[in-house]
């Protein structure tokens, strides 16, 4: 690419932006952009800073990317909320959360987006996304399983020496857990965001036997350790 050298009397120089002639901003997808991890509003605040800032570098031509999946057969992707914003400048609606840039496909966007598995609401942040709910809806495995869940990461995370959440994070967790109280098998779980094949692998096993011991008279978990 070629670098539009500074020149304090050219009108984009005063206007804070278009250095570059053509900007490419590659893998514009929810969980990207914004990132997986962030959670709060003023995280997400400056995901989309971010993405503003690379968007305004482009003076002649700009080029947004994303991919539906990541290897063929694998989860499909879903495209930044974030193109919503751009939406909105040219169409000047925003009202619809689900809306997101002009395209052929605008009928199909409802159904690529990631949603609630208890309201069918558009999930938003990276919680809800792993979690697969949003922040309306409970989950339905008891409190005690999470807790449990909890103490064994804080043990993990003594004995690696490592923060907790190298371990696994707060969502991820819950996620791991709701999912082996609701019986799924390893290879389930390893499609849970922050877990995969090598977490999986590791504590799988180990974090069954640890909730199956809190009720064991629950026929919910009894084949949760087989």
């Amino acid at each position: 690419m070629e670098k539009v050298q500074p020149n304090i009397s050219c009108s984009y120089k005063i206007r804070k932006g278009l250095e570059w002639k053509t900007v490419f901003i590659m893998g514009v997808t929810d969980g990207l952009l914004p990132y997986v991890q962030a959670d709060l509003p003023e995280e997400i605040a400056e995901e989309l800073r971010l993405f503003y800032v690379a968007v305004t570098r482009a003076r002649d031509r700009l080029f947004i990317t994303w991919s539906r999946s990541r290897d063929s057969g694998s989860k499909e992707r879903v495209k930044s909320r974030f193109l919503a914003k751009i939406d909105s400048e040219i169409t000047g609606d925003s009202k619809d959360e689900t809306l997101f840039a002009p395209s052929k496909q605008r009928q199909n966007y409802k159904k690529e987006l990631m949603r609630c598995n208890f309201c069918d609401k558009a999930l938003v942040s990276g919680t809800e996304v792993i979690l697969q709910r949003c922040s309306s809806c409970s989950s339905t495995t008891p409190t005690e399983y999470l807790e449990s869940a909890k103490q064994w990461r804080a043990n993990q995370a003594l004995m690696q020496a490592v923060p907790e959440f190298l371990v696994l994070s707060n969502a991820s967790l819950e996620a791991f857990v709701d999912a082996l109280y609701q019986a799924k098998n390893e290879e389930e779980c390893m499609k849970i965001v922050g877990v995969g094949a090598e977490k999986c692998a590791k504590y799988f096993q180990e974090l069954t036997t640890v909730l199956a011991a809190v009720d064991p008279q629950n026929p919910k978990l009894i084949n949760l350790k087989q």
